[in-house]
């Protein structure tokens, strides 16, 4: 799988078993956890919620990291998962730092029905249907499948 995969949901959701439950699937993944940016910031670091100038720099930094990571990893032949609290601003932003960095093919899959920070998660990308009974490896089932029926493909 040498593409990409934004993977948005809440922890209800599962998202940590699911992203480690597909990345089991394949001999050579990658799985960013976006947050997990901030680490690299040692002064200033803004709230991730923040809505100023400066928290607002710092999702961007945290997104375009995220993706020139993933444009060096599919250029091994890597497969690449992003996890990463999707809003209407962050999908601009990966479109565009996409786009720049050439990464495609990439996918979107929301596991939460309801995102209280996308207006129209449908339009944008895969909203997962699930059983709150189905466990992590049977959510990591139906992405593959969506995956490969080319139904969550991000349009940048």
């Amino acid at each position: 799988m040498q593409q990409v995969l934004l993977l948005s949901g809440s922890a209800d959701s599962d998202i940590s078993e699911v992203a480690n439950a597909l990345c089991e699937r394949f001999d050579k993944m990658l799985l960013l956890r976006v947050t997990d940016m901030n680490h690299f910031i040692q002064a200033g670091l803004q709230e991730i919620n923040d809505v100023n100038a400066s928290a607002i720099e710092q999702k961007i930094l945290r997104i375009k990291n995220s993706i020139s990571i993933a444009a060096n990893a599919i250029d091994m032949r890597y497969g690449v998962i992003i996890v990463d609290d999707l809003d209407d601003m962050s999908i601009e932003i990966y479109k565009t730092e996409c786009l720049k960095s050439n990464v495609a093919p990439v996918h979107i899959i929301f596991l939460d029905r309801l995102s209280p920070t996308i207006s129209n998660p449908e339009s944008i990308g895969h909203v997962l249907k699930y059983n709150l009974e189905s466990n992590p490896f049977e959510k990591a089932d139906q992405i593959q499948k969506i995956i490969g029926s080319n139904l969550s493909l991000l349009m940048t």
